[in-house]
């Protein structure tokens, strides 16, 4: 291996003849050099947003959520309350009711989902770096203020400096069949203090309420939709997750972050991976250049390859110089494509380079990128296979063209 190993290092660094073989091997460099850039670039912008949105979502959502399968609302505090916080692990836990309601705004109406918290769901979130204008409804009175998503608020017309309040409407429950037509919906009114801004499906529908102000409008004081648990540092979201399903039993469901949102984080794992997949396939026609390079180099070198053979090199081995070449051509390329991948991600992350909304309007300005090492080494790996493929053609049935099948 010593020898083919050296005969291509001499093939592949000499650059005493520029000549067109050396033109293709370098336009094959660059090829896959380029398509190896361009998927660590791809991929890192990918990480980026993921990992933006599951930092935007933990403000919002917490690290476990206790449901009913069957029904809307459960005893705010009962014994399952009490045996699900005595648990070794949780630090935080909070009963939460979530309803759709209409809201009204001087003379625009918009349908909105309320959620009405406790004081405790303040400190468990981190809704309050969210809040794009205004203040947490806490610092205030909790009874009579609200915190508002950015697009809901666009679709109303309100401003937190207008001292006008948001009039609510929900369905009066009633056990006659006979509703009349003016006590059909319970109305309450509210005042906005802060408007939230955290990814589009919250912020078009979301009004954080105080739990009483909502339990009232629903006629459902004493309840809760589900109970939101935080979990101490140290401890494992999964097995607790797991231990309060044992508690529990096939009457509730218990889900963590993932599970909250688990159709977006799936479509966005499924948009990295197509995108990955197109990249890929881009690379797979950009390495043709590898198969002719290998051809221009074995027709070059053909008297060479004739004279080793005559001085008793098997025909495996002179295959086996070729191929090395070849993945000197992948790996030379595939490690200047991740060099300049990772140069181009660092600068992004250190100075933005590229924006996304030069106006500010977004809650970053430049896109996010995140470097993970386990897609440097696919990327690598996925490359090398591509490279050795594609000088497996020219080597094993060009050199045996020209040099038969004899050993």
């Amino acid at each position: 291996m010593r020898f083919e190993l050296f005969i291509a290092k001499r093939y592949f660094f000499s650059g005493k003849r520029k000549n067109i073989i050396n033109i293709i091997t370098s336009i094959s460099v660059g090829g896959v050099a380029i398509g190896t850039m361009a998927l660590i670039i791809v991929l890192s912008v990918f990480n980026g947003f993921d990992s933006l949105i599951r930092s935007l979502f933990g403000s919002f959502d917490s690290d476990l959520k206790v449901e009913l399968v069957v029904g809307k609302s459960m005893p705010a505090k009962d014994t399952l309350y009490a045996n699900i916080e005595r648990i070794e692990g949780i630090e935080m836990m909070s009963a939460v009711y979530e309803d759709n309601a209409l809201i009204r705004y001087d003379d625009k109406t918009h349908p909105a989902r309320l959620k009405g918290v406790s004081a405790d769901w303040w400190k468990m979130s981190h809704m309050d770096t969210m809040m794009v204008d205004g203040s947490v409804f806490t610092k205030y009175d909790s009874v009579s203020f609200c915190v508002v998503g950015r697009e809901l608020s666009y679709h109303l017309g309100l401003g937190l400096h207008f001292v006008q309040a948001m009039k609510f409407y929900a369905p009066r429950k009633s056990k006659s069949k006979q509703v009349q037509p003016e006590n059909a919906f319970v109305a309450r009114h509210l005042f906005a203090t802060g408007i939230f801004a955290i990814q589009s499906d919250i912020d078009s529908k979301y009004v954080i309420i105080p739990i009483s102000f909502v339990t009232e409008l629903f006629q459902a004081e004493g309840e809760a939709t589900a109970f939101e648990i935080k979990v101490k540092k140290g401890f494992s979201v999964d097995k607790i997750q797991k231990t309060i399903e044992s508690q529990l039993g096939s009457t509730h469901t218990v889900k963590n972050r993932f599970q909250q949102h688990e159709f977006l984080y799936k479509v966005m794992q499924t948009e990295k991976w197509i995108i990955f997949s197109i990249l890929t396939f881009i690379l797979v026609i950009a390495s043709f250049s590898i198969i002719g390079s290998l051809m221009m180099l074995i027709i070059d070198k053909k008297q060479d390859a004739k004279t080793l053979r005559t001085m008793g090199a098997e025909l495996k081995t002179i295959r086996r110089l070729f191929l090395i070449e070849g993945m000197f051509i992948t790996i030379f390329g595939s490690l200047v494509g991740i060099s300049l991948g990772g140069l181009v991600c660092w600068a992004q992350q250190q100075f933005g380079l590229v924006k996304i909304n030069v106006s500010g309007g977004m809650l970053i300005d430049a896109y996010p990128v995140e470097m993970v090492a386990s897609d440097f080494l696919l990327i690598f790996v996925t490359v090398g296979i591509i490279g050795y493929l594609a000088s497996y053609y020219p080597v094993h049935f060009i050199t045996k063209r020209f040099f038969g099948t004899k050993r």
